[in-house]
């Protein structure tokens, strides 16, 4: 009898081990599956362009949009690694909001993972991305770019390598309902000197990118590029000075020419992990900084400049965000809300200043 409870036990454990084993194997297999389907999303821009997105039907404008612009979703911020389920939770919230409002794009501004280094952690912080990213509705078109967490604050090859072998190419640009935009590795303005080929590269591209015509510049809502990077150009006035934040004032001052020389209204950022920005002067260009759609800032020191102007870190759902843009026939309109105060719908008839829309 005795003989037969032991058996009998046993055999229950094998069962509940191999029970075990298949559950895994499953999950992995899922996990296999949902990854290569966020690999297929996120990793399409190649060839300096997003493929499948460029066309005649996105060439002219046909009337006012709207999009979603994300900024560092930075999965580990909070818990230095050691965990990702809070960014991971706001990102997957984010998501829902965009698959209800359907907007014409997403566009996701750098800090896609946190850890610097390459190993471990940071190649499973991607792939939890990407499986999350899996999650938007397919004929949503995904714009990527990095931020100094993805390619280092003085990137390098290893760390451009691997970005792109994960999410594509680093710069690129793409028109969508007559307005172009360009995607911008603007790491290369922070510090480029373990990569001043790649930079030069960029500048040479960025030069020739501004400097083609739109096919329809002459017609209504068109002819307009809109810049989209991880840097701030600068937080609150064009004139402040350098800082962890902002661009660097030599840069910066260059930039904004070249930007506005080209015709370019708005410069749209992420990296402060705060709302900010503002026109460089009156009538110019527009820098638009997004807080975080995973951890935020909250408060700040004696200078918001620089990382001793970094108050409490926080997650969640009254606090991480998504910034709403309409994209009218002569501006755009743009207004950052919480998780939880997410519209139902895009209404373009309330973005007006008085309730916040800038």
């Amino acid at each position: 009898m005795i003989f037969r409870i032991h058996a009998l036990a046993v055999a229950t454990a094998a069962l509940l081990v191999i029970r075990s084993v298949v559950r895994q194997r499953l999950e992995t297999a899922d996990g296999a599956a949902q990854l290569s389907s966020a690999q297929l999303r996120v990793r399409n821009a190649r060839g300096r362009t997003l493929a499948g997105v460029n066309g005649a039907s996105n060439a002219r404008w046909v009337g006012p949009y709207c999009f979603v612009a994300l900024a560092d979703p930075q999965l580990g911020m909070l818990h230095g690694d050691k965990s990702w389920d809070e960014e991971l939770g706001m990102l997957h919230t984010a998501i829902d909001h965009i698959n209800r409002l359907t907007p014409a794009f997403v566009v996701v501004l750098g800090d896609l993972v946190n850890a610097f280094s390459l190993g471990p952690r940071k190649d499973a912080q991607a792939a939890a991305l990407k499986r999350a990213l899996a999650r938007i509705a397919p004929g949503v078109p995904l714009l990527l770019l990095p931020g100094n967490h993805d390619v280092g604050n003085a990137p390098g090859p290893d760390l451009l390598a691997w970005y792109g072998q994960h999410f594509g190419d680093d710069y690129y640009s793409v028109t969508i309902g007559g307005v172009r935009y360009v995607v911008l590795n603007s790491n290369f303005f922070a510090d480029a000197q373990r990569v001043p080929t790649q930079a030069a590269a960029q500048r040479a591209w960025l030069d020739e990118t501004l400097a083609a015509p739109l096919p329809h510049a002459g017609e209504i809502g068109g002819g307009r590029t809109v810049i989209f990077a991880h840097h701030p150009l600068f937080i609150g006035s064009a004139t402040e000075g350098p800082g962890y934040f902002n661009t660097r004032p030599e840069y910066r001052a260059e930039l904004i020419s070249k930007f506005e020389a080209a015709g370019v209204s708005d410069y749209m950022c992420g990296h402060f992990h705060r709302n900010a920005g503002g026109l460089a002067r009156p009538g110019g260009l527009r820098c638009v900084v997004s807080a975080a759609v995973g951890t935020v800032l909250t408060g700040e020191g004696p200078d918001k400049l620089h990382l001793k102007g970094v108050g409490d870190l926080a997650c969640g759902a009254k606090l991480s965000g998504l910034r709403l843009v309409h994209v009218l026939e002569d501006e755009l309109r743009s207004k950052f809300f919480a998780l939880a105060d997410v519209p139902e719908a895009f209404d373009a008839s309330s973005t007006d200043s008085s309730a916040g829309w800038t």
